[in-house]
C-alpha cells in the first residue's frame, strides 16, 4: 500500500489523495509430463510498481488493470538438442525484449546453443505495461556459450542480432552482448552492450565492471558505464528536472572486511552529461553489519556527498 498526494502549484491547491493495492501472481509449474516441460505465468499490474518509482505514478488514471507480463511454455529438453519456449517472454540472451511468439534452439554441447526468434513486440519505449500489438515485431539470432570450469572458474557469452519493426519499416536494428569471465573466484569482468545500426549508429547502452578480492579480507571493484538519451529516459529520476542527454560515468568501490561480522565500505562515482556538461561528484564511507539479528539479514549504513 502506498499513499501519494497531488498538489496544483496555483492559489487554491487541489489535492487528490488516493491509495494504491499493487498485485501480481507469478507460478512456474515444473517437470511436466515426460518430455519435462514448464509453464511460466507472470501477472503483474499495468503500471508496473514492482519497478523504479517512475513519472507514470504521478498520473491520475482511471484503472489499474492485471497485465500479462509472462505468460509461455518452456522446454528445456536436457538429453536432446532441439528447445524452445512459446508464448509470451523475455529471452534473456536477446537483451531487453518481450517476445509474443517463439525461440527455437540447438544446443551443440553441454556449453553451445544457437536459436532464432521471432513474433509480436508488445513493449513499447514510452512504457512500462505491456498489449498485444499486431503491427509491431521482433526478429533475432542468439548465440549462448556458457562453460565452468575448476575453482570456481567459469565463461559467460550472450550475443544476439535483434531487427524490430512496425508494419513494413524498421525501427531499430542492434547487436546485444553480455558476458562474465571469471578465472578463479578473486577475479571478475563482466561487460554488457547495446550496439545500434538503426536508426543511428552508436552504443546506446555500455557497462564494464571489473571486481577483484585480495585474500578474501579486501575487494574492489571499477564499474565504467555510457549511455545515451533513450536509456537516460528510463533511468531518470521522476524529481530530476534535466532533459535527457548522453551520460557517462566511472564508479570505483572499496571494501574491508574488519571482523567476521563488520564490513567498511567506500564508494566513489563521477559521471558527466553530454549536453550541458554538467557534472556528478560522489562519495559516501558506509558499513556493513552481517547476520544482523539472525543468519540472513545484514543491516547497512552509509555517509557521504
Amino acid at each position: 500500500m502506498s499513499k501519494e498526494t497531488f498538489k496544483e502549484d496555483s492559489a487554491e491547491s487541489t489535492n487528490n489523495d488516493f491509495n494504491i493495492f499493487s498485485t501480481r501472481f507469478y507460478l512456474d509449474v515444473s517437470e511436466i509430463g515426460n518430455q519435462k516441460y514448464s509453464v511460466i505465468t507472470d501477472l503483474r499490474d499495468k503500471h508496473d510498481f514492482f519497478h523504479k518509482f517512475n513519472k507514470e505514478k504521478l498520473q491520475l488514471e482511471g484503472e489499474n488493470d492485471l497485465q500479462v507480463r509472462q505468460m509461455y511454455l518452456k522446454h528445456t529438453n536436457k538429453r536432446g538438442n532441439i528447445f524452445y519456449n512459446i508464448g509470451r517472454f523475455s529471452p534473456p540472451e536477446a537483451g531487453a525484449i518481450y517476445l509474443d511468439g517463439a525461440q527455437v534452439g540447438y544446443r551443440f554441447d553441454n556449453s553451445l546453443s544457437v536459436s532464432v526468434l521471432g513474433g509480436l513486440n508488445p513493449k513499447k519505449e514510452t512504457e512500462s505495461s505491456l498489449a498485444y500489438n499486431d503491427n509491431a515485431y521482433n526478429q533475432g539470432l542468439s548465440t549462448l556459450y556458457f562453460k565452468k570450469r575448476k575453482k570456481g572458474a567459469y565463461l559467460y557469452l550472450a550475443n544476439s542480432f535483434v531487427r524490430q519493426g512496425y508494419k513494413s519499416e524498421v525501427d531499430r536494428e542492434f547487436i546485444f552482448h553480455n558476458s562474465i569471465y571469471q578465472p578463479n573466484r578473486y577475479h571478475r569482468l563482466t561487460t554488457l552492450a547495446y550496439y545500434d545500426f538503426v536508426p543511428s549508429t552508436k552504443f546506446q547502452n555500455l557497462w564494464i565492471n571489473y571486481w577483484s578480492s585480495i585474500k578474501r579480507k579486501y575487494s574492489y571493484a571499477i564499474t565504467g558505464s555510457h549511455i545515451d538519451v533513450i536509456e537516460y529516459t528510463r533511468k531518470q529520476d521522476v524529481r530530476e528536472t534535466l532533459d535527457p542527454s548522453v551520460y557517462e560515468s566511472v564508479k570505483l568501490k572499496l571494501r574491508n572486511k574488519n571482523t567476521r561480522k563488520v564490513t567498511t565500505e567506500f564508494k566513489l562515482s563521477y559521471g558527466k552529461r553530454e549536453s550541458d556538461d554538467l557534472t556528478k561528484t560522489e562519495g559516501s564511507v558506509g558499513f556493513i553489519y552481517h547476520r544482523f539479528l539472525n543468519k540472513n539479514k545484514n543491516a547497512h549504513a552509509s555517509f557521504g556527498y
